[in-house]
């Protein structure tokens, strides 16, 4: 399955890219600078998300050779297609937004890494506890899950409005967390 593989990819990338985002600024002893800055604390959050986000979107949109040298040889659904992609870059953006959250609580490139990674690997493998939980806390864990329960209908060209939201949501609720912790430093 190709979009799931790229997921793990889009993932690990989203990592790499938004791991230094902030905790960056501490090495490099430029966070001051931009403490003092006239911009605002929304704005220093969104520019560095889409710092983080650009080149992940710039590297799932390279892997459109794939499907490109499938339809040479074979047919393909570009429908299906398109809701694969959407879907991994929906995954994008809540695993930058995660990782750039981590990158707000740590001083240091590699912690925030660290942290980002189990903050994924927790909605990667919330399926996995589900199944071993009783209910309610099953149908919670399955809801807060990245793959099973939202992106496996990406995967098979299903778009339903539910997962939109449920990466929107995830997205604008480490966002917003982030921008918490920007605007208690200031």
């Amino acid at each position: 399955d190709f979009f799931y593989l790229t997921s793990g990819t889009t993932m690990a990338a989203s990592v790499l890219f938004s791991m230094r985002a902030i905790s960056g600024e501490y090495s490099q002893h430029t966070m001051l600078l931009l403490n003092t800055s006239p911009m605002s604390t929304l704005t220093l959050t969104l520019a560095k998300y889409l710092s983080a986000l650009f080149p992940t979107f710039v590297l799932i949109s390279l892997s459109i050779y794939i499907p490109l040298m499938i339809n040479i040889h074979g047919q393909l659904r570009w429908g299906h297609v398109l809701t694969g992609y959407v879907g991994l870059y929906l995954l994008a953006c809540a695993c930058c937004s995660m990782g750039l959250f981590a990158s707000a609580w740590t001083k240091r490139t590699l912690p925030a890494a660290g942290l980002a990674t189990a903050l994924l690997t927790m909605f990667v493998l919330a399926w996995w506890v589900a199944r071993l939980t009783d209910s309610p806390w099953r149908e919670f864990l399955q809801g807060l899950s990245f793959h099973n329960q939202h992106f496996v209908p990406f995967q098979k060209g299903i778009m339903r409005i539910a997962n939109l939201y449920y990466y929107l949501a995830i997205t604008l609720f480490f966002l917003s967390l982030t921008h918490q912790n920007l605007r208690s430093m200031r």
